[in-house]
């Protein structure tokens, strides 16, 4: 197993509630993130997961959920 806890609805439980917005300054641009019931909406496409937004982002393979700072706080999330 590969540690991720699944939510009841199957989701993976370590992301925020679908309708949460997430917020990262990369390279002095802000970027925002939406959770969604089936990925994470960014630039107004759904992704699988928040690690292939951070890799479109910056062009290199990046934890996801470091980079948007769930891990240790330093991303802002906010709820529209």
């Amino acid at each position: 197993m590969d540690g991720r806890a699944a939510a009841a609805d199957g989701r993976d439980a370590r992301l925020p509630k679908p309708g949460t917005v997430l917020t990262r300054v990369f390279k002095g641009t802000q970027h925002r993130v939406t959770v969604r019931e089936g990925g994470i909406e960014y630039e107004g496409q759904l992704h699988r997961s928040l690690s292939s937004v951070a890799k479109l982002i910056t062009g290199t393979a990046w934890n996801g959920f470091t980079f948007f700072g769930l891990k240790d706080g330093g991303s802002k999330a906010v709820k529209s």
